[in-house]
């Protein structure tokens, strides 16, 4: 039987262009489909402030990983591997990860998690009064996920 879960973390791709990047992991346990920070010359997993402008940089999967137990997409990364990530483009499509607690629908905006769940996403806060996004958007969720005990799965759509 097929699987209905995505294998790949880029899924589509607007432009048939994209920007690769490898370096190095700044820590063990990256996981394809995080968001990526760069310190020091190696890749972590982003833990800005919620919400603040990030790049859209996801770690991806290892087309060399090891463990042929399970899908490269769940395969996280050791210290010190190569971790190869893409900067999504407006129209991409990525499996990213929502973190654990948040709760999206199709079409919300989702922003960086930050600290509290490096390499995460999370919805979008609104103003009250206005009702206009509050955050730096990183895409739209293609489907409805809650997060509920771990972080989940997550396709969106990169937005500008």
């Amino acid at each position: 039987m097929a699987s209905s879960s995505p294998h790949t973390i880029l899924l589509k791709t607007a432009t048939n262009e994209f920007l690769q990047k490898e370096l190095r992991a700044g820590i063990a346990g990256i996981l394809p489909g995080d968001l990526l920070d760069i310190s020091s010359g190696s890749f972590i997993p982003f833990s800005g402030a919620k919400g603040v402008n990030a790049i859209p940089r996801f770690a991806l999967e290892s087309a060399y990983s090891d463990d042929h137990t399970v899908a490269a997409i769940n395969d996280p990364y050791a210290a010190s591997d190569t971790v190869f990530s893409v900067i999504a483009q407006e129209g991409d499509e990525v499996y990213a990860w929502l973190a654990d607690g948040e709760s999206v629908s199709v079409g919300d905006k989702v922003v960086a998690a930050g600290s509290a769940a490096p390499g995460d996403l999370a919805a979008a806060g609104t103003a009250a009064a206005t009702g206009a996004t509050i955050e730096a958007v990183i895409g739209r969720a293609m489907e409805a996920v809650t997060a509920s005990g771990s972080h989940a799965r997550l396709r969106i759509e990169v937005m500008s």
